[in-house]
């Protein structure tokens, strides 16, 4: 996953929060920042732990900002894009009867194993091909 853009929220809140795991389920204290590899606040008026003042994050890629330690304080940390493998998402809100938001994520798909050596062997099947006709053209021309 190369981004987690925060592209819409509609809320009388003015902000909602999101955080994720490694895994396929959530384990531990949602409570607890160490619980996330990586977190952040969005919404239109974000207070987030880095200290700079409340602000909108509709349209801003917050995966680099989850994996800043001064954004994302006491989380175990990531390195982004995040590679292929399981994540759990955890998205609240305090106020879900007049909020609406929407992530969008943007993943890079990973070439199956196979495709790249079905690959390769036609790329040597056309090399071999090549070189025969060329012999054939170079025993023509003598």
């Amino acid at each position: 996953m190369t981004s987690y853009v925060n592209s819409k929220y509609v809320s009388t809140d003015e902000q909602g929060f999101t955080g994720f795991q490694f895994g396929s389920s959530f384990s531990g204290d949602p409570f607890v920042a160490g619980s996330y590899a990586g977190y952040a606040h969005f919404g239109t008026g974000a207070t987030n732990p880095d200290g700079s003042p409340p602000s909108s994050t509709v349209g801003v890629d917050l995966l680099p900002l989850m994996a800043n330690p001064s954004f994302a304080p006491g989380a175990t940390g990531f390195t982004p894009p995040l590679a292929a493998g399981t994540y759990t998402f955890l998205i609240q809100q305090g106020n879900p009867v007049t909020t609406s938001y929407q992530f969008d994520m943007t993943v890079t798909p990973v070439p199956e194993p196979g495709s790249s050596l079905c690959l390769l062997g036609m790329g040597g099947l056309a090399i071999l091909a090549l070189r025969r006709r060329l012999g054939y053209l170079d025993r023509r021309i003598r």
